[in-house]
């Protein structure tokens, strides 16, 4: 038996001995809607991990590049590799705004 919200679910005996909230419902077995639901939630979940490990990477990149940039220490050449990572992580920001998000998010191409 399962107790279920529109968001949730929990595995509980029967009977189940609390009174139940006007939000909850008691079932035998899981509705459709709501495996899909969690399924949903498990590929977006994996999604924003898959965004956050590689806005992480990027910024161990850029940012000594950036302080150097603060201190006016930077070369030319690590001045354009500058731009060129935050305009990934840029882009890597907008992924979650893509049609395709959180299923077959388009990932950025990293700079070399």
């Amino acid at each position: 038996m399962y107790l279920i919200t529109e968001k949730s679910w929990l595995a509980v005996s029967d009977p189940y001995p609390i009174p139940l909230s006007p939000e909850e419902s008691l079932v035998e077995a899981l509705p459709d809607w709501l495996l899909e639901k969690a399924r949903l939630d498990q590929v977006e979940r994996q999604a924003r991990e898959a965004l956050s490990s590689l806005q992480v990477a990027a910024n161990q990149i850029i940012l000594p590049l950036q302080d150097d940039a603060d201190l006016q220490e930077i070369t030319a050449g690590n001045l354009e590799r500058l731009k060129a990572w935050k305009r990934y992580r840029s882009a890597l920001g907008k992924v979650p705004e893509q049609a395709g998000w959180p299923q077959n998010p388009e990932w950025p191409s990293a700079p070399e």
